[in-house]
């Protein structure tokens, strides 16, 4: 509830800010701008006590990924199959174990089409704590940001959205509707977890089914939550954020890798908050912009409309860094 708030008291220091550069302010003015300051105080002590509260009620966290069949496979650029994400997901089997996550715990929403391959591949590991849900159609249809599926088809076949991305028109961004839906999705699947009691835990974390491309980002443990702002909607940087990346038109362009959309981490309340902005902000981009993009361009956006929901970990810039360089030591 303190992430509304937070909201509310920006917005009302802005107009404090402004009433104070005005020729027109009177004395109340300032009692009004100090008392608001306190406020502000008010508000950083309550969070702060809140993130303790979590930590010390507990300090387990609920990983959360999904693998879908998109036909990926059969990609005449960025192609990947089954067997490719399956061991780069592998990784996370042996984090899992029992004897290795504490009370951390994974749910994985897998395509029922290749459930039983996975599941043969956890029995070999021995008992560890992922729990598998067949992905299926009728999951598929709860899911906000599917139900756009011919939308932001009919976005990318359009001649106008060819023509602002011809020299990237072979990117998977630009032309799979089902690559760029299931990167929405992300905040779906979590929220899925929390709204259906899925996990009896407060803190959520996305991971990409396929993170360990690279085997030099295997960590020995999982995360130490200490390393995030539990009150804010956690990403890692890929690269520093520059002011010319705020042009929606320049990322169509040139697609700046910033933000990972590989992972981000969160307090359950905060991360159903961010899903109610995440999914107005899509409505926005194939409503109004008629534009199609991935999550990692839409969360540019939403930075430079929202900063103050976002914490960034830059331990180390880089894609998918973020679990070795914040790994429990």
């Amino acid at each position: 509830m303190y992430f509304c708030y937070d909201f509310q008291l920006l917005r009302l220091l802005d107009f404090s800010l402004t009433i104070k550069k005005s020729k027109r302010t009177k004395k109340y003015y300032n009692d009004y701008f100090f008392c608001l300051l306190l406020l502000k105080e008010i508000i950083i002590d309550i969070k702060k006590y809140y993130v303790e509260l979590i930590m010390n009620k507990e300090d387990s966290v609920c990983y959360v990924t999904a693998y879908l069949n998109i036909e990926r496979d059969k990609w005449s650029n960025f192609s990947r199959n089954f067997d490719t994400y399956l061991e780069h997901f592998s990784p996370f089997i042996k984090l899992f174990q029992k004897t290795n996550c504490d009370n951390d715990e994974m749910i994985v929403f897998i395509d029922e089409k290749y459930k039983e391959k996975l599941e043969s591949l956890l029995n070999k590991y021995g008992e560890c704590n992922i729990k598998l849900i067949s992905l299926n159609n009728k999951i598929l249809s709860l899911l906000y940001a599917w139900n756009t599926l011919e939308k932001e088809t009919n976005i990318m076949n359009s001649d106008s959205f060819k023509l602002l991305v011809e020299h990237r028109i072979n990117f998977p961004e630009c032309k799979y509707p089902k690559y760029t839906l299931i990167n929405h999705c992300k905040i779906d699947f979590v929220c899925f977890v929390i709204d259906n009691n899925l996990s009896n835990k407060n803190i959520f974390s996305w991971v990409d089914f396929g993170f360990f491309s690279n085997k030099n980002n295997i960590p020995n443990k999982l995360l130490d939550i200490s390393n995030f702002d539990l009150t804010k909607i956690n990403y890692y940087l890929i690269n520093s954020i520059e002011y010319y990346d705020n042009d929606i038109y320049y990322q169509l362009k040139y697609a700046p890798e910033k933000i990972g959309g590989f992972f981000f981490i969160g307090c359950a309340d905060v991360i159903k908050k961010y899903q109610n902005i995440y999914h107005m902000t899509l409505d926005f981009f194939q409503d109004e912009l008629k534009i199609a993009d991935d999550d990692q361009s839409l969360i540019l956006y939403l930075y430079f409309k929202h900063p103050e929901i976002f914490s960034f970990n830059k331990t180390n810039f880089g894609w998918h860094k973020v679990l070795i360089y914040n790994q429990k030591k």
